[in-house]
């Protein structure tokens, strides 16, 4: 979900904004008995200890832009039965076409695909998630509104592959 729109810019064509990405996966190499924990349940592991999804913005400018919000990621919560958690906020600047013609009453409309470069829809596919359609983390913003935001899931057909996508739009 989008949390800010930090910034929309007419020369470089691009929306910089700040938002929060939640990862759900199953990892049968991350199961235990709890009975043999002492009851264990779930526990919070290093991300760098872990296999995680490639889930990447396809409209991305500048790659070096995404880790710089890593700092403050949560380790993932992994349950006994190897259900993984995670959720990371991203600073991403991602193209978008302006168009200033009817300043300052202008509206505009970006789209940003995300999706896994790597894995087939069968190996890691990507839905959206209980708050995708909504605003609910938003932050207001005192030069740009958010006027309407949904997520639709998209499959398709490329000459490498199948792919499956999450088409925001903002």
């Amino acid at each position: 979900s989008i949390n800010q729109i930090m910034d929309l810019n007419v020369v470089s064509q691009s929306l910089t904004a700040i938002y929060s990405q939640e990862l759900s996966w199953t990892d049968e190499f991350l199961r235990w008995s709890p009975q043999q924990f002492d009851g264990l349940q779930r526990v919070r592991i290093a991300k760098h200890l872990i296999w995680l999804p490639d889930i990447n913005v396809f409209q991305r400018i500048n790659w070096a832009d995404v880790q710089s919000l890593e700092q403050v990621l949560t380790n993932p919560i992994v349950s006994h039965e190897g259900r993984v958690r995670a959720q990371e906020p991203r600073y991403l600047k991602s193209a978008c076409t302006v168009n200033v013609r009817f300043f300052p009453f202008d509206a505009h409309h970006c789209k940003i695909n995300i999706g896994s470069w790597t894995y087939k829809p069968y190996e890691v596919d990507v839905w959206p998630g209980a708050h995708a359609n909504g605003n609910f983390s938003y932050m207001s913003n005192s030069e740009w509104e958010l006027l309407s935001y949904t997520v639709r899931y998209q499959r398709g057909e490329e000459p490498i592959g199948e792919y499956s996508e999450l088409e925001f739009d903002v």
